[in-house]
C-alpha cells in the first residue's frame, strides 16, 4: 500500500500579525492546499493519505472545520 505524507496542514491558524484580511486568505489558501494533496493522492491511488504534525491547532480552529 501507498502511503502519501502531509505535514504542517494547521487549518484555521490565527496569522496574529499580518492583519484580518491576509490571515483570511491564508487560511482559504491552506485550505485549498489540502485539497490538492487530497486529489493528489486520490491521482497516485494512495491507499492512505497521512496528515503529520496536526490538521488544525485547537486553539484557534472554527468550530465549521471541526464538524
Amino acid at each position: 500500500m501507498d502511503i502519501m505524507v502531509a505535514s504542517g496542514v494547521q487549518l484555521d491558524h490565527a496569522w496574529v500579525g499580518l492583519g484580518a484580511e491576509f490571515g483570511a486568505a491564508l487560511r482559504d489558501w491552506s485550505r485549498q492546499v489540502l485539497a490538492l494533496v487530497v486529489e493528489e493522492a486520490d491521482r497516485h491511488s494512495a491507499g492512505m493519505l497521512l496528515i503529520a504534525g496536526g490538521l488544525f491547532d485547537r486553539a484557534y480552529v472554527l468550530p465549521a472545520t471541526v464538524d
